[in-house]
C-alpha cells in the first residue's frame, strides 16, 4: 500500500513537472512573438519626384516616418506618437542625413540641393516628411546621374521610388541595394529625344531603369503624394 502511494505520488510529481515545463515553454514562446515587432522593421519605400524644365530641376521626397524614427531617432518622449514637433526639432538632422545618401549630377558635376520646405502628408501606410527642394545644377543636363542609398545599410527590402518629369514625359525607377545608381541621357538639353538610360561600370545594374508603367507604386501622380496645406502640421 505504501509502495503504491509513493508510485502515484511519483507519478503526480512527474505529471505536475512536465505542465510546468509545457507552461514555461509556452510562456517564453509567447514573449519572443511579443517581443519580435518591436525590433523588427517593416520594408518600406520613399518617393522622390523630379521635374526638369530647360535647365531647372527641382523635387519633392516622401521618406516614411517611421524609417527616419528608426534611422535617427524623432519620438523624443518616446511614448510612440510622433509630433510635428517632434519633427520641427530634427529637421536640420533630417536633411543632413538623408541629403548625404542622395547625390544628383549633371555631365559628371555634383549639383547643390537645397531644401525649400518641410510638410507632412499622410500616406496609405503612415505620416511622410515631405522635403521640397531645388538642385542647382552647373548647366542644362545632357547626361543626368542620380545615386540613392537611404536605409539601404538598415534596410535591404527598402526601395527608392523615382519619378522625373521633363518635357511632357514622365520616367520611372527603382533604387534598391544592387541598382543604386542611374543614369539617364538624351541627345538634346533636358533630356529631350531619345531618352535612355545606361549604367556605370562596377554598379551592378542591368536592364532597363526607365520603366513605363507605375505599378510598383501606390500611385503615379503628385495628386496622390499632395503635402497639407498650411505649415505641415499633421
Amino acid at each position: 500500500m505504501t509502495d503504491h502511494f509513493l508510485c502515484c505520488h511519483c507519478e503526480r510529481s512527474e505529471a505536475i513537472s512536465r505542465t510546468t515545463k509545457v507552461r514555461r515553454f509556452g510562456l517564453i514562446l509567447l514573449l519572443s512573438l511579443w517581443l519580435t515587432p518591436a525590433h523588427a522593421h517593416k520594408p518600406s519605400d520613399s518617393y522622390l519626384a523630379l521635374s526638369l524644365h530647360g535647365d531647372q530641376l527641382t523635387g519633392q521626397w516622401d521618406i516614411a516616418l517611421r524609417d527616419l524614427d528608426y534611422a535617427i531617432g524623432l519620438d523624443a518622449d518616446g511614448n510612440g506618437e510622433i509630433t510635428w514637433g517632434e519633427v520641427k526639432a530634427k529637421h536640420e538632422e533630417i536633411v543632413a542625413y538623408v541629403l548625404a545618401r542622395l547625390m544628383i549630377a549633371t555631365d559628371g558635376a555634383r549639383c547643390a540641393i537645397s531644401i525649400t520646405e518641410h510638410l507632412i502628408d499622410n500616406h496609405s501606410d503612415g505620416a511622410y516628411e515631405v522635403m521640397r527642394f531645388a538642385v542647382d545644377c552647373p548647366a542644362a543636363p545632357r547626361v543626368l546621374t542620380i545615386k540613392y542609398t537611404l536605409f539601404f545599410d538598415l534596410d535591404p527590402q527598402h526601395r527608392g521610388l523615382l519619378r522625373l518629369e521633363e518635357q511632357g514625359r514622365t520616367h520611372t525607377a527603382v533604387f534598391s541595394p544592387d541598382r543604386e545608381t542611374w543614369q539617364l541621357e538624351g541627345q538634346s538639353v533636358g533630356l529631350g529625344s531619345q531618352f535612355r538610360d545606361f549604367s556605370r561600370p562596377g554598379s551592378g545594374i542591368s536592364g532597363p531603369a526607365s520603366i513605363t508603367s507605375c505599378s510598383f507604386a501606390p500611385c503615379c501622380s503628385l495628386q496622390c503624394w499632395s503635402t497639407v496645406a498650411g505649415d505641415g502640421k499633421p
